[in-house]
């Protein structure tokens, strides 16, 4: 059992004269202890004279001489016990309501980069092609497309100029050339009934209306794309030599062609009667003529022939199945670099987070449990005031963390730094630390993961 010798100091004028006896009285009473700012809570003074009794006790029991005094164990246990309790209670506080919520981000952020790198890195489906109905992944679709470029290059190298496409204002048209068509219909029968399609007051004729809307429209969009995709390819087919094949393309383009034609012929002129019979201007006849005649025309023959058109000299099979597959690809690639964006912007918040957890958080929480813990030395020191004995050596300030700044350690336990000192148990906050290490590590994990998915990424 190891103990502090203590020497008792002279008597004071205060106290009378010295005694063998002396150290029976106590130097003093808590108001002088307050008054003098030796201690500030009443509890402590209680527990500075339970250490001095001890102390006297254990030495006069003893009989030791008066300069050989010792701080016996019990005395320091009864001395810093309490603050090691407190500092515990402190310590456990800070850590699960500080630096818990703190590391649980960290956690957050990384399991996110985590997701966000394995979506990036995982294979991205197959593509199902609209152009042949294919079952395509990515490598396949890459090797795909790379061969029908090179079929393409060849084609325009002698000539062959079927798979070219068509841009802008024809693709433009050609999306929206249904639509008018529904609204154009629509207004030419909501007209020819008097329907308010806005307030139906006749629910009959309005269903009918939009019944005849759709079912018109609809024909004439489906057969005009028929017959536009069967010249398409009809001339592809032409253009690889295979006349024979092309002939039943021929046949359907025909008889799409004349459905729609019909339909074309039959909407514009009933477009254009209903025009006639609603003017009811006579000296501008013929200019309100003209200019609906043209309206009907657009109407019900230019919109059809602009969706033929469209698909007739769209290309060729080779050519869009090429640009489906090259756009599926640079999908594939903005959706990775969306989401190595995004790991690293989790990475960097993960890393943060950690600094101030690290640098701030935890040093915030080691310092107020040192303090809570070393308020035992000015209960030591009473102790020792109390029964006039010498100062004692001043207690170590404990250090929590140990090694360098790359490997840092730490301790055990820790103390007050008085003799004998309750020990304060770090176990918490070593679990604490070990859990920052294994985030750290899974940090830079990851962060080699993203750097190898980015390389792949630029080699493919």
């Amino acid at each position: 059992m190891s103990t502090t010798t203590i020497v008792p100091l002279p008597s004071s004028n205060r106290d009378g004269p010295s005694t063998a006896h002396q150290h029976l009285v106590l130097s003093y009473t808590w108001k002088q202890a307050r008054a003098e700012r030796l201690v500030q809570q009443k509890r402590d003074f209680r527990r500075a004279v339970s250490a001095a009794r001890l102390i006297i006790e254990h030495n006069t029991r003893s009989g030791r001489p008066a300069d050989a005094w010792q701080v016996p164990a019990s005395a320091a246990l009864v001395l810093t016990q309490p603050d090691a309790v407190a500092a515990e209670a402190t310590l456990r506080s800070g850590l699960e309501k500080r630096a818990g919520p703190l590391l649980d981000d960290v956690t957050d952020e990384l399991d996110a980069a985590d997701e966000a790198i394995g979506q990036a890195s995982e294979d991205r489906g197959v593509l199902v092609a609209r152009e042949g109905g294919g079952t395509y992944g990515p490598d396949a679709a890459r090797r795909e497309r790379d061969r029908l470029t090179a079929h393409i290059k060849a084609d325009e190298a002698v000539g062959i100029g079927v798979h070219r496409r068509h841009r802008g204002l024809l693709r433009l048209a050609a999306a929206l050339a249904p639509y008018l068509e529904v609204a154009a219909t629509l207004t030419w029968l909501a007209a020819l009934w008097n329907v308010n399609v806005l307030r139906p007051d006749k629910p009959l004729v309005f269903v009918t209306t939009i019944v005849i809307t759709l079912v018109c429209a609809a024909t004439v969009a489906v057969a005009a794309r028929q017959a536009g995709l069967a010249h398409n390819q009809a001339r592809e087919l032409a253009a690889e030599g295979s006349f024979a094949a092309a002939e039943p393309m021929t046949t359907r383009r025909n008889a799409m062609a004349v459905i729609t034609g019909l339909l074309g012929v039959v909407l514009t002129a009933a477009l254009l009667i209903r025009a006639i019979e609603a003017l009811d201007v006579p000296d501008r006849m013929w200019w309100n003529l003209a200019v609906v005649a043209a309206l009907c025309v657009v109407t019900g023959m230019a919109m059809p022939g602009v969706a033929y058109l469209f698909h007739a000299i769209d290309g060729s099979s080779v050519s869009r199945l090429r640009d489906e597959l090259a756009r599926w690809r640079v999908d594939i690639e903005d959706d990775q670099a969306d989401r190595l964006h995004l790991a690293q912007a989790h990475l960097d918040e993960a890393r943060r987070t950690m600094h101030t957890l690290v640098t701030v958080t935890l040093d915030s929480v080691c310092r107020d449990t040192i303090v809570r813990l070393c308020a035992s030395q000015v209960v030591y020191r009473l102790a020792l005031t109390q029964v006039c004995a010498a100062t004692a050596p001043e207690p170590t300030p404990p250090t929590v963390f140990e090694g360098t700044a790359t490997n840092t350690q730490i301790a055990r336990s820790i103390s007050c730094g008085v003799p004998d000192a309750a020990l304060l148990d770090l176990q918490p906050l070593i679990d604490t630390w070990h859990r920052v290490v294994s985030e750290r590590r899974r940090e830079t994990d990851l962060r080699r993961s993203l750097s190898q998915v980015a390389r792949l990424r630029l080699a493919a």
